[in-house]
């Protein structure tokens, strides 16, 4: 092929200029060479940032991304994170923003929409990868991150999955009263979690909301663990009496983008899918959410069952 009229031998991996060529003028075409070596990765760490990449190449490219860990009470876990994979076909110069979910380490969430706790007791963030920055409706691929424990006694409610785990991992549940048996529920498809004991009351207080987990209610003084962030964020617990027996939070979800699980979520809540920002052409193929009570590999190529810590992503080159 031709460049600046000469002739260019190409074996693949690197071109070698040759002579001048009469016939370049001719050709009126250049063939595109592609920087990344086949199965070349491109990983992600937590920063509390977006980070961007940009697509130097036409071609399919494996998303991997792990949700973060809730934060940690004692011998109580933060609910671990899940994972998420799917292929895309991406254009050259296609840029994706990477949010890598963070582990609470303070009252306030992780980085990625982790719920609001007390005592310093905040779910973990989720992590996404989108195609527009900022925008919640841009997410082609979620791993939820899991939920805050609580004081009161109980590990947060895994993420990830299409519906995140419920806080204390369901033990300690009796009856669902103001002071006992209560938690916080796991993000799904199409609603955010919630405090099933309330919702029983007709009060939906400290929901999960779409790419949030839900924050303890405001005028509670006891310790409750918040959501964990998802596709939709569990549900955060309140405790009204202030005497420290709230519950961990719920985990949230995963999500995967494909025809399927659109027309899932559409069918479930129209309202937030009618807000969506992506077309068809972005469907995942190979594509699925686990959740973190479930093995899966972990970003050093072991395996985990749930992602402990801040969350991870990865892209990979596979070619064209």
């Amino acid at each position: 092929f031709c460049v600046d009229g000469y002739s260019i031998d190409y074996d693949g991996k690197k071109a070698i200029k040759n002579s001048e060529a009469n016939y370049c003028s001719e050709m009126n075409s250049i063939v595109e060479t592609c920087p990344y070596e086949e199965n070349q990765v491109f990983n992600f760490d937590y920063t509390g940032d977006v980070q961007t990449f940009t697509a130097e190449c036409k071609g399919n490219y494996k998303l991997e991304v792990w949700g973060a860990q809730g934060a940690t009470y004692s011998s109580y876990q933060g609910g671990k994170g899940g994972y998420s994979q799917g292929i895309v076909n991406l254009n050259k110069n296609t840029n994706l923003f990477i949010y890598t979910g963070g582990q609470s380490t303070s009252t306030t969430g992780g980085f990625n929409g982790g719920g609001l706790g007390a005592n310093g007791y905040g779910g973990g963030g989720a992590t996404d990868i989108r195609l527009i920055q900022d925008s919640l409706y841009a997410r082609i691929i979620v791993a939820g991150g899991g939920g805050g424990a609580s004081y009161g006694g109980g590990p947060g409610g895994y993420g990830g999955g299409t519906i995140g785990g419920s806080g204390n991992n369901n033990s300690e549940i009796t009856t669902l009263s103001s002071d006992h048996g209560r938690y916080g529920s796991g993000g799904t498809q199409t609603f955010g979690g919630y405090d099933p004991y309330y919702s029983a009351n007709s009060t939906l207080l400290s929901q999960g909301g779409f790419g949030k987990g839900g924050d303890i209610y405001p005028s509670d003084s006891g310790s409750r663990g918040g959501g964990g962030s998802g596709w939709y964020g569990g549900g955060a617990t309140r405790d009204s009496d202030g005497d420290y027996d709230g519950r961990a939070g719920g985990g949230g979800s995963g999500w995967v983008y494909t025809e399927a699980n659109y027309n899932t979520w559409k069918s479930g809540n129209s309202t937030d899918a009618n807000k969506y920002e992506l077309t068809s052409e972005y469907y995942l193929t190979d594509a699925s959410t686990t959740a973190g009570n479930q093995t899966f590999k972990a970003p050093n190529g072991s395996n985990e069952t749930g992602h402990s810590g801040n969350g991870y992503a990865r892209i990979t080159y596979l070619g064209k």
